[in-house]
């Protein structure tokens, strides 16, 4: 959502359970400011983070980059599962990604799909980047340099985790089909 917004959330089908899954800064901001009146009692809006007309209907603007690091710029994606990804080969084969710029936000995220039977090659990052396995099933493995042995974490639809700073982690496919995942961090590309 645009930094600052008031929004609600619906449940459309009026007959299956929805669920909400959520990351935020919040927990840096607080250790930043330390001041919970600047937090939760601010009312500046920054309309320029809402985009253009159709933004908070789903619609955007590819931004070509360079091959895996396409982007798309809006304020709403309404399928996650089946929206288009691009070619990344680098990451493993077969591999599709794309980097997501939601509301001039200052929190990124990027969509990856892995082929069925196959892996995303072994990268690390920062903490606090959150994974949320939006379709197919699998397991990542994770561990630190030097370290002998590795950490399994097994995931499907649902499933949320995150790996500690600097951790190495490598994702594996064991679905018939394509597994997606959406990774969440602090920082945008803007």
């Amino acid at each position: 959502m645009p930094l600052n917004a008031t929004y609600r959330h619906f449940n459309a089908s009026g007959r299956e359970p929805a669920r909400l899954a959520a990351t935020n800064n919040l927990t840096y901001l607080m250790n930043l400011f330390r001041n919970d009146g600047f937090i939760f009692e601010n009312e500046q809006v920054f309309p320029e983070r809402y985009g253009r007309i159709g933004y908070l209907a789903g619609d955007g603007e590819s931004i070509e980059v360079i091959q895996g690091r396409h982007q798309w710029e809006t304020n709403f994606i309404p399928d996650l599962a089946n929206f288009e990804l691009k070619a990344m080969p680098t990451r493993g084969a077969g591999g599709t990604s794309i980097r997501f710029i939601l509301g001039e936000g200052s929190v990124g995220c990027h969509c990856s799909e892995i082929p069925a039977g196959t892996y995303k090659k072994g990268h690390r990052h920062m903490n606090g980047v959150v994974i949320h396995a939006v379709t197919g099933k699998g397991y990542s493995l994770l561990w630190y340099q030097g370290e002998k042995d590795f950490h399994r974490t097994d995931w499907q639809h649902g499933v949320i985790y995150s790996p500690p700073d600097q951790m190495f982690h490598q994702h594996f496919n064991i679905s018939p089909r394509p597994a997606r995942y959406l990774a969440v961090q602090m920082g945008s590309v803007r």
